[in-house]
């Protein structure tokens, strides 16, 4: 098969046409790439019109381990049994994953095209699918400018921690994509990741009323990033993501690939993220008694959430050295 990107809008429209002559089965299906007895295909369900994905492995490899799992926009459906293998099917529900859904057929396409063995297809499979899969719980949808800039500034953090402190220090203290309410759990104090824009006022927003503690025990510094649009010198999502990539071991990638997928970002998707930035400036603030914030018991119980933003030029005082 080649390069070329599928028009799964078409295909799946061209797979309907069969749909009259054959509503009792189960999946009607177009291969995109076959590999020995391992096939993958885009399908149409004839009982309900549903598009989706067909992953066709043989029974010898096939683990007993592939759950039904239904998500936002996307079902991972039952295995079943056909003849000698087992057919996996992946369901779209909800059109406006298409464009993602496209990018999650590629993947899965890649693993075969790149090995030859069919256990090695298989092996490479799962590893994507439950990645997906964990993309799926959150989101089905790219992430929108300001998340693009939030993961691009705490993957910046990361690098800086690695750096001091080794990659596994980092990997294990970066929380934002869990989501926990800070970032970055270090031994002695967590920091919290705030960007903005050299198109915006300096101001950065506050989503969680929890979020901006005094602690002089565990005390919280905002990394407070400015980033801009680059279209020269910058780097897009996929270029820091690689850059990262390429300083871990196996074992630190799955892990960073996975905390990426909790993030809402996954590697298949990098086409998505096309926009180039530079980090400006980074600035640290260490939150004290007297630092401006909104605690509970300025609240009415009838507010059950609220968002506020803090002018960077009110709180200068609070200026600090990197703790990293």
């Amino acid at each position: 098969m080649s390069n070329h990107k599928i028009n799964l809008a078409a295909t799946w429209s061209e797979i309907r046409q069969k749909v009259p002559l054959s509503k009792s089965s189960a999946f009607l299906q177009k291969a995109l790439i076959v590999k020995g007895k391992l096939c993958i295909s885009l399908i149409v369900r004839p009982s309900d019109g549903l598009p989706g994905l067909l992953v066709l492995v043989p029974e010898k490899i096939f683990k007993p381990d592939w759950r039904k799992a239904e998500f936002y926009g996307v079902v991972f459906d039952s295995p079943q049994k056909v003849d000698n293998s087992y057919a996996l099917p992946i369901l779209l529900k909800d059109e406006k994953a298409e464009k993602i859904f496209e990018s999650l057929v590629h993947d899965l396409i890649s693993c075969v095209a790149q090995y030859e063995d069919e256990s090695k297809i298989f092996k490479c499979l799962k590893e994507k699918i439950s990645l997906w899969k964990r993309f799926f719980q959150k989101r089905t949808a790219k992430l929108d400018e300001d998340q693009t800039k939030g993961l691009f500034g705490e993957i910046y953090v990361l690098n800086q921690i690695a750096k001091t402190s080794g990659n596994d220090y980092a990997l294990n203290s970066w929380k934002g994509p869990i989501p926990e309410t800070y970032d970055f759990q270090l031994a002695k104090y967590r920091v919290e990741v705030k960007t903005w824009s050299n198109t915006s006022q300096p101001q950065i927003y506050i989503s969680d009323i929890n979020q901006i503690i005094y602690d002089t025990i565990n005390p919280l510094y905002l990394s407070v990033i400015q980033i801009s649009k680059d279209l020269n010198d910058g780097k897009n999502l996929g270029e820091i993501v690689d850059k990262t990539l390429s300083l871990f071991t196996n074992s630190q990638k799955d892990l960073f690939l996975s905390l990426l997928s909790d993030a809402g970002y996954l590697v298949a998707q990098r086409e998505l993220y096309a926009e180039k930035y530079s980090i400006v400036k980074q600035d640290f603030y260490l939150v004290g008694k007297e630092f401006p914030r909104i605690e509970y018991n300025q609240i009415s119980p009838c507010i059950s959430s609220i968002k506020y933003c803090i002018n960077l030029n009110g709180i200068l005082e609070y200026l600090v050295e990197s703790p990293l």
